[in-house]
């Protein structure tokens, strides 16, 4: 019941209460599953998703950066949950200024996805968005050269 009520709250943009509704999840599951399966790991990466957008920007890369290393312990290499929890942090740490931490992480994630995803329904929309959220940060933006959608291969510079 908690989860369909998380999940309402999320997709109605409730983030506030979303975030309060995963956090509660997240802990109940780590409880009865483990802090390292799959449905507790999505649960916090929700968490973190919904603090980020109340503006809880420190809150949320805290639970993203305590998060990453059991997802790809717990999860197979390239799981889109990891890679979107990157791209996801990336941005935020791209609002606090910190474009070289953010683009390390969006740079790994849409890498990972570019090699799991590309074909799959939402990869073009989900670069599309990495775009248009970090047109505040032209130079973080132009470093990360982002897929393009109209390649025959698409191409993420490698540091």
């Amino acid at each position: 019941m908690l989860g369909t009520l998380a999940t309402i709250e999320l997709f109605n943009n409730e983030f506030s209460k979303g975030a309060v509704s995963f956090k509660a999840l997240a802990d109940r599951r780590s409880d009865l599953l483990g802090p390292t399966h799959p449905n507790t790991i999505m649960s916090r990466s929700n968490e973190a998703f919904c603090l980020g957008n109340t503006g809880e920007i420190d809150e949320a890369v805290a639970i993203y950066s305590n998060l990453l290393p059991t997802m790809r312990d717990a999860l197979p290499a390239g799981d889109p949950l990891t890679m979107n929890a990157l791209i996801r942090s990336g941005l935020l740490l791209a609002e606090r200024g910190e474009s070289a931490a953010a683009e390390a992480r969006i740079r790994e994630g849409v890498i990972g996805l570019d090699r799991s995803m590309q074909n799959a329904p939402g990869f073009w929309k989900a670069i599309d968005d990495i775009r248009s959220k970090l047109a505040e940060h032209p130079g973080l933006l132009e470093r990360l050269d982002l897929p393009v959608r109209d390649s025959t291969v698409a191409k993420v510079k490698t540091p």
